[in-house]
C-alpha cells in the first residue's frame, strides 16, 4: 500500500503543476518580445491585462536603490491584491536590453545607455546607422552645450552604463561621472510604463560634487527623413539657420539634407516625427514638461532640430527647464515616448491635418496607470554572453 500511495502522489503532483502552468499562461501571457527570444535570454517578464486581478503572489524586494513599491495599487477582497499596471517585459540581450510595454518596444544599449531602437507594432522609428553608432538612436546630454563644447562628454554619451532591475523599472547609470563647470555630475536613466503603449524615460542628473550648478536635461533623438512638427509657441529663441513653416497652429519641418539648426518654442509639451517605412507610415511622439522662454538654458531653447550634413539623420531635441542644483542634489526630468503606425492614405507632409489629428489623439492617451508590479528574478541566466551570471552580479553590469 505504501508503494501504491507513493506512486500515486507524484502523478497528482505533476497534474497540479500542469494545471498551474496552464493557469499562469492564461493569466500572464508572454509579451511578443519575450516569446521571440530563447528563454535563456529572458531577464524578467511580468505583466497582465490592466485591471485584471493577480492574487496570492509573493512579492520580491526591489533591487533598485531605494526602490520601494510605487503608489496606486488597491487591495481586493480578503486582502487579495489588485494591480492595474500596464504590461511590462524586460529581455536581456548581449550588450543591451529590450523593454516592452504593450506594442511599444525599446532597445537600450549599455554603450551610452542609448536607446538604439524604438518600434511600434514592429515598425522602427529611429535611425539605424550601424556604421555610425555614436550618431544613431537617442542619447542624453546636459544643457547648455557651452558647458562642454564638442564632442559631448563620452562618459554619458558613449561610455558604459550599468543596469539594475526593480518593480516595474529598469535603471541604467553611467559608470563614470563627468566634470561640469566647478563640479561633477552622474547620469542615470529609468524606464517605466506610462500607459498601455507608452514608456517614460526619467533622466536623473545628480550633482556629486560640493559646488552648486545650474543645468537642464537634453534628449537627442536621431530619426530618418520625414516630417517633424509641434504646437507653435511664442517664446523668443536664438537665431536659426533654417526656419520652420507654420500651419494649423503647428510648426513644421522637413529634413533639410544639410547641416542646419532650428531653435523653437513649443506650446503643448510635445514633439512628433512622421516618416514612411516600407509601405506604411509611422508616427513617433515625445511628451515632456512645457516650459517658457525664461526657463531656457542660455543659448538654447525648448525644442531644437538639427540636420546631419552627411544626410544620415535628423535630430529631434527637447530640453527641460534650466535648474539650480546644489551639491548632492538631483535634477530629474522625463520624456514619455509613444508611437503609432499610420493608416493607409495618411498624408505625411507639412500641414497635414491627418498628422496633426493623429498626434493630438496619441498625445491624449496619457493617463498613467500606476500600480505595483510583481516580479520574480531567476537565480541564473545568460547575460552578455556569460552563462550562469548570478542575480547579484546582474544588478551591476551588462
Amino acid at each position: 500500500m505504501a508503494r501504491s500511495s507513493a506512486a500515486t502522489t507524484p502523478v497528482a503532483f505533476l497534474c497540479l503543476i500542469a494545471a498551474a502552468g496552464r493557469w499562469a499562461a492564461n493569466a500572464f501571457p508572454r509579451s511578443p518580445i519575450g516569446a521571440s527570444l530563447g528563454s535563456e535570454h529572458v531577464v524578467e517578464e511580468w505583466g497582465w491585462t490592466p485591471g485584471a486581478d493577480r492574487r496570492g503572489a509573493a512579492r520580491s524586494s526591489s533591487v533598485l536603490s531605494g526602490g520601494g513599491p510605487s503608489s496606486g495599487s488597491a487591495a481586493g477582497k480578503g486582502g487579495d491584491e489588485v494591480d492595474h499596471s500596464p504590461s511590462l517585459t524586460v529581455v536581456g540581450q548581449d550588450n543591451g536590453v529590450l523593454i516592452g510595454v504593450g506594442r511599444l518596444v525599446m532597445r537600450v544599449a549599455n554603450a551610452g545607455g542609448r536607446i538604439t531602437s524604438c518600434k511600434i507594432d514592429g515598425v522602427e522609428t529611429l535611425t539605424q546607422a550601424d556604421s555610425q553608432a555614436a550618431e544613431s538612436g537617442a542619447t542624453f546630454w546636459t544643457s547648455p552645450q557651452a558647458d562642454w563644447g564638442w564632442p559631448p562628454p563620452a562618459a554619458i554619451d558613449t561610455g558604459h552604463y550599468s543596469a539594475k532591475f526593480g518593480e516595474g523599472l529598469v535603471k541604467v547609470t553611467a559608470d563614470e561621472d563627468i566634470s561640469l563647470r566647478d563640479t561633477t555630475v552622474s547620469v542615470s536613466k529609468t524606464f517605466r510604463p506610462a500607459g498601455a503603449n507608452a514608456i517614460e524615460v526619467v533622466y536623473d542628473v545628480t550633482n556629486t560634487g560640493e559646488s552648486d550648478v545650474t543645468m537642464a536635461g537634453w534628449q537627442v533623438t536621431r530619426v530618418d527623413r520625414g516630417v517633424t512638427f509641434y504646437p507653435t509657441g511664442q517664446g523668443a529663441t536664438p537665431a536659426s539657420s533654417f526656419e520652420m513653416n507654420t500651419s494649423l497652429g503647428y510648426s513644421w519641418a522637413t529634413y533639410p539634407g544639410v547641416a542646419q539648426k532650428n531653435f523653437g518654442d513649443g506650446a503643448g509639451g510635445w514633439l512628433a516625427h512622421a516618416q514612411t517605412v516600407a509601405s506604411t507610415g509611422v508616427l513617433l511622439l515625445q511628451q515632456f514638461e512645457d516650459i517658457g522662454a525664461a526657463q531656457f538654458a542660455p543659448g538654447e531653447s525648448e525644442i531644437e532640430l538639427y540636420g546631419d550634413p552627411g544626410g544620415l539623420y535628423m535630430e529631434l531635441e527637447c530640453q527641460g527647464p534650466y535648474t539650480f542644483v546644489r551639491g548632492g542634489g538631483t535634477l530629474s526630468w522625463s520624456v514619455i515616448w509613444k508611437g503609432e503606425v499610420l493608416g493607409a492614405g495618411t498624408a505625411i507632409a507639412e500641414g497635414s491635418a491627418d498628422l496633426a489629428d493623429a498626434a493630438e489623439r496619441l498625445k491624449g492617451q496619457d493617463a498613467r496607470e500606476q500600480g505595483r508590479v510583481l516580479l520574480s528574478l531567476p537565480r541564473q541566466l545568460t547575460w552578455g554572453g556569460q552563462d550562469g551570471v548570478s542575480r547579484d552580479r546582474m544588478q551591476h553590469r551588462w
